[in-house]
């Protein structure tokens, strides 16, 4: 793994390595599952990917989103995904034991740009931080419901 001055974080397989290689910025959470690295990252079109172990082992890719991705996060136990971007925009994921999608959530948080997300220890609630230090919480996916709150 290597990072440029330019944000860009790299993870290098040499005998795969060819110019098709996704750039990953450097925005990004990591965790291990079941000895296999869980990476969340934005990459260089501004999509976010959840890849395992290397760039080649693409979980999950977004849409291309209209503004940056600035923060990234993974919950203790790997099951759910959030990131924030420049326009206040946030989206949680929530992934099956075989790393499957089964339900997506967006927040628009109307804020300025979120800079930082972390998920409780109990991955009940998730954390947005705006760069003008407005904090918001959230309560994560409720299985039943398929759905997400936000604590006022």
């Amino acid at each position: 793994m290597s990072s440029s001055d330019d944000g860009t974080i790299m993870m290098w397989n040499h005998s795969d390595f060819d110019e098709t290689t996704i750039k990953l910025k450097r925005d990004f959470a990591v965790r291990e599952r079941q000895g296999h690295l869980l990476i969340a990252a934005s990459d260089q079109n501004d999509s976010f990917r959840i890849v395992r172990d290397s760039v080649r082992d693409i979980v999950y890719t977004s849409v291309q989103q209209k503004s940056r991705i600035r923060c990234c996060g993974i919950s203790p136990d790997t099951s759910l995904f959030a990131f924030g971007c420049d326009d206040g925009l946030a989206q949680l994921l929530r992934l099956s034991p075989d790393l499957d999608v089964m339900a997506e959530f967006q927040l628009n948080l109307q804020q300025e740009s979120i800079r930082w997300c972390r998920f409780s220890s109990t991955k009940n609630y998730v954390a947005f931080c705006s760069a003008d230090s407005t904090v918001v919480v959230s309560r994560a996916f409720n299985a039943r419901q398929r759905a997400c709150a936000v604590d006022g």
